[in-house]
């Protein structure tokens, strides 16, 4: 079935069991697929008036809240989230800011933000901060170091696994001492 010959292009043509495809100016732009569907070139999402502009994933049937996802462009501030549904509620999991920083987040809580010069990674509340640095895919425990600020003021930690356990190789202490330690 064709719905609206518009001079020599169609713009709806729905075929009995298969696709309903959209045409513009008689090229297909839209079409249904068995697993979904295409678009061809630019798609917007455009919201109303103050308000967000949400693109919304289910996988499956999206029956549980593991699979729900969206990505969302805020009406004010130029930010854009790609959040999850999880323990009944949406959670963020990367906020883009327009001209600025780029966020991730852990458990809805940020633990890692770009800046203008460098990049800040945080420990949630009362929790130790780190930053692991791992070498040749970390298969090796001798790969594996990491950097770690101490909520307890026990200051900056550089530690590894090499031998199997946690050891550290540097403690510097702010307002105090410098300690480097040998095996």
């Amino acid at each position: 079935m064709v719905l609206g010959k518009l001079f020599a292009g169609d713009t709806i043509k729905a075929v009995g069991n298969a696709q309903t495809e959209l045409y513009y100016d008689a090229v297909k732009k839209f079409h249904t697929r068995s697993n979904g569907v295409e678009v061809t070139g630019s798609a917007f999402i455009r919201a109303e008036n103050a308000t967000d502009s949400i693109l919304l994933m289910y996988a499956d049937d999206g029956d549980d809240h593991d699979d729900l996802w969206r990505l969302r462009a805020t009406d004010s501030g130029s930010n854009f989230h790609l959040d999850n549904y999880a323990s009944s509620s949406w959670e963020t999991n990367i906020k883009a800011i327009g001209n600025g920083a780029v966020e991730l987040y852990h458990n809805n809580i940020k633990t890692f933000e770009t800046v203008a010069n460098g990049i800040i990674a945080k420990g949630t509340e009362g929790a130790d901060a780190h930053v692991y640095i791992f070498a040749d895919e970390a298969d090796d425990v001798a790969d594996q170091y990491w950097l770690r600020t101490a909520a307890d003021g026990t200051g900056l930690h550089i530690q590894n696994y090499v031998s199997g356990s946690s050891e550290t190789n540097l403690r510097a202490v702010g307002n105090g001492t410098t300690e480097l330690y040998y095996d």
